[in-house]
C-alpha cells in the first residue's frame, strides 16, 4: 500500500494520517523523499498537509535569492528579507489588496531618554508622590518627535505613569514602563505577532484595570491557566489559532479544560487570536465588565425604550458585539440622553443552529451593552417590551461557553435546557471563518469536486479546523398563549 493510496484511505485527515504513518516509518521517509529542501526541523502533520498540497519545490525571491520554508500554516516566505525586495513585495500586496501603494511608515515610537538615569528618577519621583515632576520632558520629546500627539494628563497604576495624550480629537493612554511611548497603542497587534505578545498584552491589559492578586501562568495539580484571578475566580486562556487547531489539539481539548475549572468553581474565558487582532476593544470592554471595572454604569430605569432600525442596529452590533450583527426581526434598545446604550435583537428560530421554526416560537440572536456601559436592567426592560408586544409563546437563546457559563438568562427567567454539541470554524492566516460558509453543496457551487467531503476540500485549500467549547440553550416559555 503506498502513501498515496493510505491518504485515499484515510480520506485526507491528518490527524488519522499521522496515526497511522507513526507506526510505520518506512512511510514516512517516503513521505520525505518527495521534498527538496530541508525539512528536518517539520512534523509530520505539517508535511503531510504539503504533500496533500503537492508543494515539494524550492521558491525563489524576486532576486532569485532561495526563500525559507517558513511553516506549513505561513508556507514559503514572501522575501529573502533584503530591505529593497521586502519594499517591493509590501508594494505589491498593497496593490493587490487595497489598489494603491502603502504609505511611508511613521515613527511609533519615542525613546524619551537613557533608560537607568530615567527608570531611577521616575521611580524616586512616584514614591516621593510628584509624578509631574517629569511631565515636562514628556512634553518636550513629544514636541521633537511627537508627529502631533500632545499632552493632556497622568495617572498612576501598579507604581507606574500612565500618560493620555491626545492628536485630532484622538485619545490614547500610553505606559513610560519601557521608556518608550507607543503612538499607535501601548500594543501594535497585527497578524503573525506571535502568541507570545499577545498573551503579555492581555496580562498588561488585566494589570491596568485591576490592582488585586492575578497570577501569570497559574498551575495547580490539574490545570494550567495563562491568566488567573483568585478573587473572583476567573481564569484567562490566549488561544492561538494554529497551536489549537485539528492539528495538534483534541476537539475537547477546550471544553475540556472549561469543565474542570467549573469543577473548582473557576469560571474560564477563551480569548481567540483572531478577535485579539480585529476586536481588541471590545474584549477590553468586556474583561472590565467581568471584573467589575466598566467605566460608565447606567440604570434602566432613567434611559428611554426604543425601536431601533436596521441599519443603526447593525452598526452598533457591529460595532459592540463580539460576534457582529445578524439579521433579525425586531430590535429593541434603550437609549440614555440621545445615546444608544443597549440593544436586544430577536428572529426567529434559526436552522443553522439546529432549531425547527414554528409559529410563536423565537429566539434572542444578539444581546449588547455600548463598549465600556453597563446598563443595569436593560436587558430585562428590553425583554419585557418585546413580550408586551409581540406575546411570543416560547424564546429561546444561546450563550457562548467561551465566555463561561452565562449567569444573563437565568436572571431573566429563562431555564437551562442542554448544552449544544460543539461546534468548529475553518481557519486560514489567523483567521477563523464560520463552517456554514463552506458546506459541501456551496462547495461544489464553486466548482470543487462532488466526489470530495467538505473535510478533503478545505484541507486541499489549506484550512485547518478549530473547534470551540459550545453554546448553552435556554427557553423561557410562556403559559396560555
Amino acid at each position: 500500500m503506498t502513501l498515496k493510496d493510505v491518504v485515499e484511505d484515510k480520506k485526507g485527515n491528518i490527524g488519522a494520517l499521522t496515526s497511522y504513518l507513526n507506526k510505520r516509518p518506512e512511510m514516512i521517509q517516503e513521505l520525505k523523499s518527495n521534498f527538496n529542501f530541508d525539512i528536518s526541523q517539520y512534523t509530520t502533520p505539517e508535511l503531510l498537509r504539503c504533500f496533500l498540497l503537492n508543494d515539494f519545490t524550492q521558491q525563489n525571491c524576486r532576486c532569485g535569492a532561495k526563500l525559507k520554508w517558513k511553516d506549513f500554516k505561513n508556507g514559503w516566505r514572501h522575501t529573502c528579507g533584503k530591505k529593497e525586495c521586502v519594499i517591493q513585495q509590501t508594494t505589491q500586496t498593497n496593490i493587490e489588496k487595497f489598489g494603491f501603494k502603502p504609505k511611508p511608515n511613521i515613527d511609533k515610537t519615542i525613546d524619551i531618554g537613557g533608560r537607568k538615569s530615567v527608570t531611577k528618577s521616575v521611580t524616586e519621583k512616584i514614591k516621593k508622590e510628584e509624578p509631574e515632576a517629569n511631565i515636562d520632558k514628556v512634553k518636550d520629546v513629544l514636541k521633537v518627535k511627537g508627529n502631533g500627539w500632545e499632552y493632556v494628563s497622568y495617572k498612576i497604576i501598579n507604581n507606574n505613569i500612565i500618560y493620555t495624550l491626545k492628536k485630532d480629537e484622538n485619545f490614547i493612554d500610553i505606559s513610560k514602563g519601557n521608556l518608550k511611548f507607543k503612538l499607535k497603542n501601548d500594543y501594535d497587534l497585527e497578524p503573525n505577532t506571535g502568541i507570545f505578545k499577545l498573551k503579555k498584552y492581555v496580562l498588561d491589559y488585566v494589570k491596568s484595570i485591576y490592582s488585586g492578586i492575578i497570577y501569570d501562568n497559574y498551575k495547580s495539580d490539574d490545570i494550567e491557566l495563562d491568566i488567573y484571578i483568585p478573587e473572583y475566580q476567573i481564569g484567562i486562556e490566549v488561544n492561538g489559532l494554529y497551536q489549537n487547531s485539528e492539528i495538534y489539539k483534541d476537539k475537547k481539548c477546550h471544553i475540556n479544560k472549561s469543565d474542570v475549572c467549573e469543577k473548582q468553581g473557576i469560571t474560564l474565558i477563551h480569548l481567540w487570536e483572531d478577535d485579539l487582532y480585529e476586536k481588541r476593544d471590545i474584549i477590553e470592554s468586556r474583561l472590565s465588565n467581568v471584573l467589575k471595572r466598566t467605566t460608565n454604569r447606567l440604570y434602566a430605569r432613567k434611559c428611554k425604550l426604543v425601536i431601533v432600525d436596521y441599519k443603526e442596529a447593525k452598526h452598533f452590533l457591529d460595532e459592540n458585539h463580539l460576534q457582529g450583527f445578524v439579521m433579525g426581526k425586531y430590535y429593541y434598545g434603550l437609549t440614555h440622553d440621545g445615546l444608544l446604550v443597549s440593544l436586544m435583537s430577536f428572529g426567529g428560530k434559526r436552522k443553522f443552529m439546529n432549531s425547527v421554526s414554528e409559529e410563536g416560537a423565537y429566539e434572542v440572536y444578539r444581546f449588547s451593552n455600548k463598549m465600556n456601559y453597563n446598563v443595569v436592567g436593560g436587558a430585562s426592560m428590553i425583554l419585557k417590551k418585546f413580550i408586551e408586544d409581540v406575546k411570543p409563546k416560547e424564546i429561546i437563546s444561546y450563550a457562548d461557553k467561551c465566555w463561561g457559563n452565562s449567569k444573563l438568562y437565568k436572571s431573566l427567567g429563562f431555564e437551562f435546557l442542554c448544552n449544544t454539541d460543539l461546534g468548529y470554524f475553518w481557519c486560514i492566516n489567523e483567521k477563523r471563518y464560520h463552517r456554514y460558509k463552506f458546506r459541501k453543496q456551496e462547495l461544489i457551487k464553486e466548482g470543487y469536486d462532488s466526489n470530495k467531503t467538505e473535510i478533503q476540500i478545505m484541507h486541499e485549500r489549506g484550512y485547518y479546523r478549530i473547534w470551540d467549547c459550545g453554546n448553552e440553550k435556554w427557553i423561557l416559555k410562556f403559559v396560555d398563549k
